[in-house]
């Protein structure tokens, strides 16, 4: 039994949680509209209106995590495994948080410096604390870069503007969508019109 992904219909694997294909996932984080693009022949531009880079807000550290208990007391244990060996922990706060990623075929693993940091047992409030000053200097630098991306993109516009011409943005390439076999990698440009409006082509490597 398969479902479909919700923006381009490509069939995936049943789950509770994914909703969209790895292709139309991965356009979705990047805010670039994978169904539009899908499919594409050589040359062949498709026009969208992206959302404003300055209305895409990070959430504070306290909103992403105002669905757990700050009171849960974390309790670390230490596993020794044929290839990895370290501390983990059974809490997805902590995932969360990125103080205890996900291995697979072995759990969540908590880093030495964690442990050193807080102990072996703290409560997840401890650790939201903990990580703070980290997410907080991240956040920033995220929003610097977004402001050197939207200063690129009002500069490109006026020259587009003022020029009458499309103005490349961004390239970067992609796996082949799949419309020519002997093809493994698309290049993709993104280009902004005069009127504002933002174009992408598709052209195939060979």
């Amino acid at each position: 039994m398969t479902q479909k992904c919700i923006d381009c219909g490509k069939s995936i694997p049943p789950s509770d949680y994914k909703i969209r294909c790895y292709d139309c996932w991965k356009a979705y984080q990047n805010g670039t509209p994978y169904k539009m693009m899908n499919g594409l022949k050589k040359n062949v531009p498709t026009v969208f209106i992206p959302p404003s880079i300055s209305t895409i807000v990070e959430p504070t550290l306290d909103e992403k995590m105002a669905i757990f208990d700050k009171n849960e007391l974390i309790k670390c244990y230490y596993s020794d495994g044929e290839y990895l060996s370290g501390y983990s922990c059974y809490s997805k706060a902590m995932e969360v948080l990125g103080l205890a990623p996900y291995v697979s075929g072995w759990g969540q693993h908590i880093s030495d410096r964690v442990i050193k940091d807080l102990g072996i047992e703290f409560t997840l409030e401890q650790a939201i604390e903990y990580i703070r000053p980290k997410f907080e200097a991240e956040t920033s630098q995220k929003l610097a870069r977004k402001q050197v991306e939207q200063t690129k993109i009002t500069n490109a516009l006026a020259e587009a503007q003022s020029t009458g011409k499309q103005i490349i943005i961004k390239q970067w390439t992609e796996e082949c969508d799949g419309s020519e076999q002997e093809c493994d990698v698309d290049n993709l440009t993104e280009y902004i019109n005069p009127d504002g409006t933002h174009s992408i082509t598709r052209s195939h490597s060979y």
